[in-house]
């Protein structure tokens, strides 16, 4: 037996993949049909929403639900149980499909979408989706603070190992403070060899994004930060032994030396970060520099 659970799934949450996985003991083929919703304003287009759904089978529509099921021999119809849905569904749906309902669970789309960009909304939703699909809300959340053209800007020019855009997202949300100047400053700190490189390069900016900048030289004293950036843009080093080595090998990529001048260049580096920096390393930042010094 075949069955369809369409949707709009504007993002997918894990109450839509209880559904699936509740539906697959029933029925041997189960495929996810993203819609488009005329009634909705989505945050993802059609084809984005369906590449957020991974580890099932994914379909996009651009017919009816119904004229797609007849095409593709499919007689029964997934939904999440939600209320009056079943007595909308059926008149609304092919009087020849058998509608199926599930529960779905506490999560819901429309409630995801309308705490985007709220204080503490990455705490709230990150429970609620998977990691993939946060990585895409958080994307369009920065993408909407700063403007596309800045946001696609930035993402053409980390493109290195380690420096790249999911390391520049990863410092913004780690920040205290989620402003636009901060966004900017989280995307724009990696984009140049140095940040004092970028500070050059994006001298159109504001003086507090540029402030923010040169807090991301990290051999240079600097005032109290408020923002969050510098422990953001650190907090790598305090990772797990084998994580922060898979950290070092990313970053060595970007070095195209020799293993001893790397060696050197390195550890002169994190020498004098234990000093400059040392308001801002915990004591499991410095254990992991000072075991990665000793290795080389």
């Amino acid at each position: 037996m075949k069955a369809l659970f369409p949707g709009s799934f504007d993002p997918f949450h894990n109450g839509h993949r209880c559904i699936m996985e509740q539906a697959a003991e029933l029925f041997e083929d189960v495929t996810v049909l993203v819609c488009d919703n005329p009634n909705k304003k989505h945050l993802f287009d059609l084809t984005t929403r369906a590449s957020m759904i991974q580890g099932l089978p994914v379909a996009v529509c651009n017919t009816s639900v119904a004229d797609y099921a007849r095409t593709h021999s499919y007689e029964y119809i997934i939904r999440g149980m939600d209320g009056d849905l079943f007595e909308q569904g059926l008149k609304l749906l092919d009087p020849s499909l058998k509608l199926i309902y599930f529960p779905r669970g506490e999560a819901s789309s429309s409630i995801i979408r309308s705490l985007v960009g709220l204080p503490g909304w990455v705490k709230a939703i990150s429970p609620l989706v998977d990691s993939h699909v946060m990585c895409q809300l958080k994307y369009y959340w920065l993408q909407k603070l700063v403007g596309e053209k800045a946001f696609k800007h930035a993402a053409s020019k980390l493109d290195r190992p380690y420096h790249n855009l999911t390391h520049a997202v990863d410092v913004f949300y780690k920040c205290t403070k989620q402003t636009r100047e901060v966004a900017l400053a989280a995307l724009y700190h990696d984009t140049c060899g140095t940040p004092e490189e970028s500070v050059c390069y994006y001298g159109g900016c504001s003086n507090i994004v540029m402030q923010l900048i040169r807090a991301t030289d990290h051999l240079k004293e600097v005032e109290a930060d408020s923002s969050g950036i510098i422990a953001a843009d650190l907090s790598i080093l305090s990772s797990e032994w084998p994580e922060y080595k898979k950290y070092v090998t990313l970053l060595r990529e970007e070095y195209p030396m020799s293993d001893e001048d790397w060696g050197k260049l390195r550890s002169e580096f994190m020498s004098k970060l234990l000093e400059t920096r040392k308001g801002y390393l915990p004591a499991k930042a410095r254990d992991n520099i000072r075991r990665e010094i000793s290795e080389y």
